[in-house]
């Protein structure tokens, strides 16, 4: 998907297409990037089309109920789960290494720390769900990494918005 893909959906569909893309987009789902289609909602708002207070409130709700059913699958589908997820991708193996790590040094801020490293950022709540990190704390670090994501790339877009749409 490119950002003039991603303006036509949003601006035609409005906000219950952004809601799903950022919700997909947070479960890393293919083909949906958070460089394309955040700074797209931020262009959006830069037009006036959307308001930035209520694309914030609904990114950061689809965000988190993506979040949450990566840390569920993690939750209950376990060590196994994750084995077998790696043993299928190899590559993300050494993001899901990287992941664990981070989160096991840096207790309290691991959560919020990986959420904003691209690639770890979707594997994190998974690796938090077979860690079974306590609920309430990944709430918290999933709230406060899913709004500062979203704040900085939906800013980039709204910032920069002539840059994005040059030819």
């Amino acid at each position: 998907m490119n950002i003039q893909t991603a303006l036509s959906y949003i601006s035609q569909y409005g906000l219950l297409v952004m809601f799903i893309l950022i919700f997909l987009e947070h479960l890393n789902f293919p083909a949906l990037p958070a460089g394309v289609i955040m700074p797209a909602i931020g262009i959006l708002i830069s037009r006036g089309e959307l308001n930035y207070l209520v694309v914030m409130l609904l990114t950061v709700i689809a965000g988190i109920l993506g979040n949450l059913i990566l840390y569920f699958i993690g939750f209950y589908g376990g060590k196994k789960f994750l084995t077998k997820a790696t043993n299928k991708f190899p590559k993300f193996k050494p993001f899901v290494d990287k992941t664990i790590k981070v989160i096991n040094e840096r207790k309290k801020i691991g959560g919020i720390f990986c959420r904003l490293i691209p690639v770890i950022r979707t594997l994190v709540s998974c690796v938090e769900g077979v860690a079974k990190v306590n609920f309430s704390k990944f709430i918290i670090s999933t709230t406060i990494g899913v709004v500062i994501w979203n704040f900085l790339f939906i800013s980039s877009g709204y910032l920069f918005a002539d840059f994005f749409l040059r030819k």
